[in-house]
């Protein structure tokens, strides 16, 4: 038997003690977890943030509504006094014809501007699905690593003692 071969097998559990401990240092800070905790956080800001822009288009799409509901309202009535006999007046009755028409004019420009925020609305809502998914995926994931993380502390603790003693038997 070689003399230094004793001396070869401590120093290869020396270097086996310090990448276990290295690692095991890694692994109590935490840097995969909090790595994995930081993409899903920033998946979870981008969803809210898409969130509060479908939010705000909803309020954009209830209020073109109302609009274009209170302008249907309006000429509604104003065509029921072009139409039911109570104006004589020439002049009145086709300032009634001209304000009808502006009236319908700007509703169309409503009906236009809603159908906008509404296909606005429909990509951001394939966005969100897209983001909410993402988001659950990386909070899965940052539940695996965090598990993968706490078993393979434990396996190297546990490697970490074995070398220890195996290398305290050899020294001695």
């Amino acid at each position: 038997m070689d003399p230094a071969r004793p001396l070869l097998d401590i120093q290869e559990h020396d270097t086996a003690i310090d990448r276990s401990t290295a690692r095991m240092r890694a692994l109590e800070e935490g840097e995969s977890v909090a790595a994995a905790r930081a993409e899903a956080n920033e998946a979870e800001r981008a969803l809210g943030e898409l969130r509060l822009r479908m939010d705000e288009l909803g309020r954009d799409q209830s209020r073109f509504e109302h609009e274009i509901d209170s302008m249907t309202q309006k000429a509604a009535a104003e065509e029921r006094r072009l139409y039911d006999g109570s104006v004589a007046n020439a002049r009145e009755l086709e300032s009634i014809r001209h304000e009808v028409e502006n009236i319908t004019r700007r509703r169309t420009d409503r009906e236009d501007e809603l159908l906008a925020v509404m296909e606005v609305r429909e990509g951001l809502e394939a966005e969100e699905r897209a983001a909410a998914d993402r988001s659950d995926t990386l909070r899965a994931r940052v539940a695996e690593v965090e598990a993968s993380a706490a078993e393979e502390l434990d396996r190297v603790t546990i490697e970490l003692k074995e070398r220890r003693e195996a290398r305290q038997a050899l020294a001695e």
